[in-house]
């Protein structure tokens, strides 16, 4: 009966292995995508402390005026963080999106040198839709956000 049994024995336990496997991965999935959910809401609240997300120059002006130095560094870096985890940057540059080369921290200047740089680099695009048919126009602008 032993011998009988043992290939659906193996089998049953080949399978329960297989969807062990396949709900560890199904987890760590969610678990992966709840950080990253994570890492954006606690983004968000980070520029949301110093005056929410910075379109203009005068946005920022106006948000690094009263605060004192380590403050406007941390608000720097919180922006240049926005636009790399919410905003999903990604310059050919990497070093825009750091905040140290090498274990030298960059000054205030570097910083904000870094998000202007960052924030120039909006790309805006148009979809056009018609009545019978959405047409996508892929014809993107850059976007300077100097102003």
């Amino acid at each position: 009966m032993a011998r009988e049994n043992s290939p659906k024995m193996l089998q049953h336990y080949k399978e329960q292995k297989h969807i062990e496997i396949l709900q560890k991965k199904k987890d760590e999935a969610i678990s992966k995508q709840q950080r990253k959910n994570d890492e954006i809401i606690k983004t968000k609240g980070d520029i949301d402390t110093y005056g929410g997300q910075w379109v203009l120059k005068k946005d920022m002006e106006r948000a690094l005026e009263n605060l004192s130095m380590s403050q406007k560094v941390d608000a720097v870096k919180g922006q240049i963080k926005y636009q790399k985890v919410v905003l999903k940057k990604n310059p050919e540059d990497k070093n825009l999106l750091k905040f140290s080369v090498e274990g030298n921290k960059f000054t205030l200047n570097q910083l904000l040198l870094n998000w202007r740089r960052l924030a120039n680099l909006t790309i805006s695009c148009v979809t056009f839709s018609e009545d019978t048919a959405s047409v996508a126009d892929s014809a993107c602008r850059t976007v300077t956000n100097e102003t």
